[in-house]
């Protein structure tokens, strides 16, 4: 039972739902119409690494056409890890220490247990056609720390072993479909104060490597378009709009 806003379409086995996504929305899909796969055989995060994709975790991908520029459309990732830990809220009421970490993670307990992938196709004058917004959640299994470059955990192995991936689909439709509403009407500015507010890594010293390179500095700023401001060991700002960023200093957990 998902809100009227969407369109399931229901998959046993796919090589990727955000592919699958895509090639509905380039034949016109509707927005709201959301991927969900039981297993994914080619899964993919950020910069194309591979997703840990097994049967027992959720995978989706959910069309949306928000009539606006690319750099507005980034917020959307934001407002999706917001809906994973609302989700969370929901079903595990007690549940403490879900964090996020600049650009796509939910982490609970300091390990990633969601990740999110935003894909655009634009007009000629730079405005989004349709998004496609990919959402891992690992809720009965994870990929071990040598499989990954930041260490990982489920909602079974943190406790939580009643918790589905049908469970995780309906709330996360829920929350998310609220968050939308509100940024499409409010903007951006109090979805952002809700994700500082639960940040990792904010005033800490990180590095963040991007294509250009690497940089080590204190994270200072989550601008209003997604962009960090990093100010290095030289005292100079630098704007980064993309990229992998790393505590230098263990988590608290």
């Amino acid at each position: 039972m998902l809100p009227d806003f969407y369109q399931l379409v229901r998959l046993q086995e796919v090589s990727s739902t955000s592919d699958e996504a895509k090639a509905l929305a380039q034949d016109c899909a509707g927005e709201g119409t959301i991927v969900v796969a039981d297993r994914q055989l080619g899964g993919r995060g950020r910069h194309g690494r591979e997703w840990h994709s097994p049967f027992g975790n959720l995978y989706l991908s959910l069309i949306l056409r928000p009539g606006c520029s690319a750099s507005t459309a980034s917020q959307l990732s934001f407002v999706s890890a917001l809906s994973v830990g609302g989700a969370l809220s929901v079903i595990i009421p007690s549940v403490q220490k879900v964090r996020y970490k600049w650009p796509n993670d939910v982490l609970l307990r300091g390990r990633k247990l969601s990740g999110i992938l935003l894909e655009s196709n634009l007009h000629d004058d730079g405005m989004v056609d349709w998004l496609v917004v990919g959402v891992g959640v690992n809720v009965q299994s994870h990929p071990s720390d040598s499989q990954v470059k930041w260490p990982a955990t489920s909602l079974h192995a943190e406790g939580f072993k009643s918790i589905t991936a049908h469970t995780m689909l309906r709330e996360f439709c829920t929350a998310f479909h609220r968050r939308y509403m509100f940024w499409r009407e409010n903007g951006f500015a109090q979805l952002r104060e809700e994700w500082l507010a639960s940040n990792i890594g904010l005033g800490e010293r990180v590095e963040v490597s991007f294509p250009m390179g690497v940089v080590t500095g204190i994270l200072s700023d989550v601008a209003m378009d997604g962009s960090i401001a990093l100010l290095d060991d030289k005292g100079r700002y630098h704007k980064i709009s993309s990229g992998t960023l790393r505590l230098l200093e263990r988590l608290d957990g």
